[in-house]
């Protein structure tokens, strides 16, 4: 997965495994582009003007689907998604990859928006970034 995603992104050569999850170190810019490619259904451009599929087709319906037992329809593969209204004041099709501590990718394909948090959250982030990203769609509606 990692060299797949190295087009992509540019997370340290410490990264040597073959798995992205929320103990990776990637710096905000990194975990912007890797929510714009979900954004953009894992396609990405080329400086060329062309582009790269960079994720297999179907991909991105895949992680923001819920999943079939995830009976709050809050997750789905290997992203949550806001199809319970896990974040009251997010859009209904959002969903984000959530890492240690608060840490998020918040993709919102109706405003044509990504939204990257780090920094240590020991608790209550659900609530901060449900406001954050309800506050943000509804500048984009004005």
């Amino acid at each position: 997965m990692v060299a797949v995603l190295s087009k992509v992104l540019h997370f340290p050569a410490t990264v040597d495994t073959d798995r992205i999850s929320g103990y990776d170190y990637g710096s905000a810019w990194d975990w912007a582009r890797f929510g714009l490619l979900h954004l953009w259904d894992s396609v990405w451009p080329t400086p060329d003007g062309g582009s790269d599929r960079i994720l297999p087709e179907g991909w991105v319906d895949f992680v923001r689907t819920p999943a079939p037992g995830a009976e709050r329809r809050n997750y789905g593969g290997l992203f949550w998604v806001n199809r319970g209204g896990a974040l009251p004041e997010a859009p209904e099709d959002a969903y984000w990859a959530l890492g240690a501590m608060g840490q998020y990718t918040i993709i919102v394909p109706s405003h044509d928006l990504v939204v990257v948090r780090l920094g240590p959250s020991p608790g209550g982030h659900e609530a901060y970034m449900s406001g954050i990203i309800g506050q943000l769609t509804a500048a984009i509606d004005r």
